[in-house]
């Protein structure tokens, strides 16, 4: 490939690279940077397997294949005990690294990839059938189930979402979450898809946000209010604001 196709890729990570809130992050103890790493890890994984089968353009034994699928089970279980939301990215990767395969040698390949991931997240759904007698993996599905019935506007700020689980306890909801979201989008469906397509116009900008955010509690402690006072006391500054928009758009 010409060197070309990797000046965008590279820009975009120079920029990541630089880009306030990404500096800010990385000191920070939250899942946002192990799931970037898990992600990176399980797509580079996923692509790497599936150029391989193009450049051999044949079936290999199945058995030298099973480490590096496993590999992307484990990989995808990981991310997934991370942050859910990957699943749907996972099965994606997972059909990108199995194309090509006869049938057969496919179906044994997910069976080796889906029971890597499975074994991956065993520990913490035992754990919780064992502290809660529900079969539950993910706890706090229910609340990101339920924030799909409300536009919150391009700023999420805590207390946006008035959450209709007053009473349940924390294993129940994921189901009361699902419920909530399949009645809206029974009784409202255009609703919420303008819903869905207001969202996504966010996602190019969601690294502003993360900027002003991030900014703010650097300089203020928290006091978001106050970032546009800087701002303006300081307009040298402002052409930051362009390093997430570039990462955005490359």
């Amino acid at each position: 490939r010409a060197p070309s196709s990797y000046r965008a890729p590279f820009l975009s990570g120079l920029l990541y690279a630089i880009n306030p809130i990404t500096i800010y992050m990385t000191g920070v103890t939250m899942t946002e940077v192990l799931f970037v790493s898990l992600l990176m890890c399980m797509a580079l994984a996923a692509i790497r397997l599936s150029r391989l089968f193009e450049e051999l353009n044949t079936e290999v034994s199945l058995a030298k294949n099973i480490i590096p699928y496993g590999l992307l089970g484990v990989l995808g279980g990981l991310a997934a005990l991370t942050k859910t939301v990957i699943v749907s990215i996972f099965v994606f990767l997972v059909y990108k690294a199995t194309d090509g395969w006869r049938f057969n040698s496919r179906v044994r390949l997910l069976i080796v990839i889906g029971g890597a991931f499975f074994l991956t997240i065993s520990p913490w759904i035992l754990r919780n059938w064992l502290v809660s007698g529900n079969v539950t993996f993910d706890t706090h599905s229910g609340i990101m189930f339920y924030s799909g019935t409300v536009y919150m506007g391009p700023f999420f700020v805590d207390g946006a979402i008035d959450q209709p689980f007053e009473g349940l306890s924390e294993w129940e909801y994921g189901s009361a979450g699902i419920n909530e979201l399949a009645d809206f989008v029974r009784a409202r469906p255009f609703t919420y898809l303008w819903y869905s397509v207001l969202r996504t116009g966010h996602m190019l900008d969601i690294n502003i946000e993360s900027f002003i955010l991030a900014f703010s509690r650097m300089i203020y402690g928290g006091h978001y209010n106050a970032v546009s006072a800087y701002l303006r006391d300081h307009p040298m500054v402002v052409p930051m604001v362009l390093l997430p928009i570039a990462q955005s758009v490359l």
